[in-house]
């Protein structure tokens, strides 16, 4: 389970999903949900969905969750990795898919990350 929605949100989603399949257990990307989703379909003009502006890191990873059907909270996706070019920022075709500036990641209780 994975994107910009904040942990509980996907939590209840992967519960469903679980129940769905059996209980099969599922593992939460944590990695950039820390502000959750921004409101909107679009922000600045893109959809809300790539490379949103203000986002932070979630919950640190960790297979101590505290729920049962959930094995880990992982921060899968690379920090700082974009979603594809949608915004000025965005990385061109053919740069490796990183976005532009990592100090835009923040850590809701550290603040500004550098590489």
């Amino acid at each position: 389970m994975a994107n910009y929605y904040p942990t509980p949100d996907v939590l209840t989603y992967g519960r469903a999903v679980s129940a769905a399949v059996g209980g099969k257990p599922f593992v939460v990307d944590t990695s950039r949900n820390g502000y959750g989703r921004p409101d909107g379909d679009t922000v600045n003009g893109a959809p809300s969905f790539c490379n949103p502006p203000g986002r932070a890191l979630g919950v640190v990873p960790t297979t101590k969750t505290g729920e049962a059907s959930v094995d880990a909270y992982l921060w899968i996706k690379r920090v700082g990795e974009s979603d594809g070019v949608c915004r000025p920022v965005s990385p061109r075709p053919g740069s490796g898919g990183r976005t532009t500036p990592w100090r835009w990641c923040r850590s809701r209780r550290r603040g500004t990350l550098r590489p």
